[in-house]
């Protein structure tokens, strides 16, 4: 939805800088067209906002499976160490 809210602005400030040209009304379309640009930079402010705190939660998960990852290799190879000392037990 971001990107195409940005693309969106990014064409109308295109269209309003043609316009302003062009047209007895230059002030009023040079006014929208420095609107569009500022919410065009808070879009993008956004943004990358949103994905910084998306990348958060990605290292977040990816240190959680990591974390699990090892736990579960140490409970397998406690677990294989009893099955030993109790065969080791029943010779």
């Amino acid at each position: 939805m971001g990107a195409a809210k940005q693309v969106l602005l990014e064409r109308t400030i295109v269209d309003l800088r043609a316009r302003s040209g062009t047209s007895d009304r230059a002030q009023d379309y040079e006014a929208r067209c420095k609107h569009a640009e500022r919410k065009l930079q808070l879009e993008k402010t956004r943004l990358v906002d949103a994905e910084e705190r998306w990348n958060a939660r990605l290292r977040e998960l990816e240190k959680r499976t990591k974390d699990a990852e090892e736990r579960v290799k140490r409970e397998r190879q406690g677990a294989k160490e009893k099955v030993a000392g109790l065969l080791d037990e029943n010779k």
